[in-house]
């Protein structure tokens, strides 16, 4: 019997799609982009659909919703570059010290943002800036260097940096059939 087109994308996406929540294994380039662009559409389909129900219905929370979307579209995304650091033979300790990192950025800002939103609102008079300018100024800058970090270990690195060839501690490689393994 003949392998058809239809048996080449069952053997080649199957393992991607069922292992999609876990950290296990190794993942090659190609399923890494097709997960982004999926990973993409569907988050902004989501996003778009819960904007608009929240309009339609004059409802903001709707918009609470956006937060679990995001949560599980995120944790989807950690999983699937991990995966492609243990396809390349490293750990995600990086990556997953850069989300970190971004969290307590992003923690730090709105608690900052809110205690200069209640000086302002009690100093009404003395026009300028709240003792807590500089320090939010600081952590905006903290967060862009984060950002532009996170951009290079979650997206460029990932998508561009090839396989590691054979069997490492993570499994076995993506790219090759089982009986061509070392």
């Amino acid at each position: 019997m003949e392998n058809t087109d239809n048996d080449y994308v069952i053997d080649n996406y199957q393992p991607f799609f069922t292992n999609i929540w876990s950290f296990r294994g190794r993942i090659k380039r190609t399923h890494f982009w097709l997960y982004l662009l999926t990973y993409v559409g569907i988050t902004f389909s989501l996003l778009l659909l819960l904007i608009i129900l929240g309009a339609v219905f004059r409802a903001p929370a709707f918009s609470l919703l956006m937060i679990p979307v995001w949560g599980v579209m995120a944790y989807l995304q950690f999983c699937v570059v991990g995966k492609r650091y243990h396809d390349m033979g490293q750990s995600v300790a990086i990556p997953l010290t850069l989300v970190i990192l971004n969290v307590v950025i992003l923690i730090a800002t709105i608690a900052l943002s809110t205690m200069q939103a209640a000086w302002v609102s009690s100093h009404w008079y003395s026009y300028g800036s709240s003792p807590y300018t500089g320090p939010i100024q600081v952590l905006s800058i903290l967060a862009i260097i984060v950002a532009i970090a996170s951009l290079v270990c979650n997206l460029i690195i990932p998508g561009c940096v090839p396989s590691k060839p054979g069997i490492n501690k993570y499994g076995t490689n993506p790219c090759l059939p089982a009986d061509q393994q070392e």
